[in-house]
């Protein structure tokens, strides 16, 4: 009886590795098939993608105003020094 099990348990495992032997090569070749049209479709473009620049505002609002130092000899003070870029910080800020 028990050897009997155990041919039986040994076919359905061989039944089992058969099957994800070919489970395994039915997704290799659709892994083939999809790299082979995505390398097909690349070289059928004929149009390049535009490049589109991306915009940097805080690195623009850095350039168009000064840092902030306060000289007391100047009076420089961050009043006066916001007053002047306050408005551009506004603006784009």
């Amino acid at each position: 009886m028990q050897s009997q099990q155990l041919d039986m348990m040994q076919n359905l495992q061989s039944q089992q590795l058969d099957m994800m032997q070919n489970l395994q090569s039915q997704q290799l070749e659709v892994m083939y098939n999809i790299l082979t049209r995505m390398a097909e479709n690349k070289g059928v473009t004929t149009t390049s993608p535009s490049t589109s620049i991306l915009a940097d505002p805080y690195g623009d609002l850095i350039k168009d105003i000064s840092n902030f130092v306060y000289d007391v000899e100047d009076d420089e003070t961050f009043q006066t020094w916001f007053k002047r870029y306050g408005p551009v910080i506004d603006d784009r800020g």
